[in-house]
């Protein structure tokens, strides 16, 4: 799991994060460390007050993305993920200016790892269903 991890990187105590979800320290310190499993409502809390998505908290996903962005990604069709995947070639001769969307995903994707964007269109495909 990468709660620890994520709470460590933005310089966050377990006391404050404790105290937003409304539980002790110890019981949060029992999910960090995977003593305790987390209950969906308080991991997908955890997820708002971190702004990162519930995969990522689990470890499904290295990248830490935030939930403005899960939003928009279910959004994306079959066509948008060949077109950021490089597949469909075609689109990228049109000389249409990419829209808004396309352009913002196509940065996001370029910053992932392979495996990170394997991952990914695996997600928004689970989303889709």
């Amino acid at each position: 799991m990468n709660i620890k991890h994520i709470r460590v990187r933005r310089g966050l105590r377990q006391e404050e994060i404790a105290s937003y979800l409304g539980i002790t320290k110890g019981t949060y310190s029992k999910y960090e460390n995977g003593e305790l499993p987390i209950n969906s409502d308080t991991l997908k809390k955890l997820a708002e007050y971190l702004n990162v998505s519930t995969d990522y908290l689990l470890g499904y996903i290295d990248y830490p993305l935030p939930l403005s962005k899960v939003a928009w990604l279910k959004e994306l069709t079959e066509d948008d993920i060949d077109f950021i995947m490089g597949k469909n070639h075609q689109l990228f001769k049109n000389s249409d200016p990419l829209d808004a969307k396309k352009a913002e995903t196509i940065k996001l994707f370029n910053s992932l790892s392979f495996l990170e964007l394997r991952n990914m269109i695996k997600i928004i495909r689970a989303l889709k269903k």
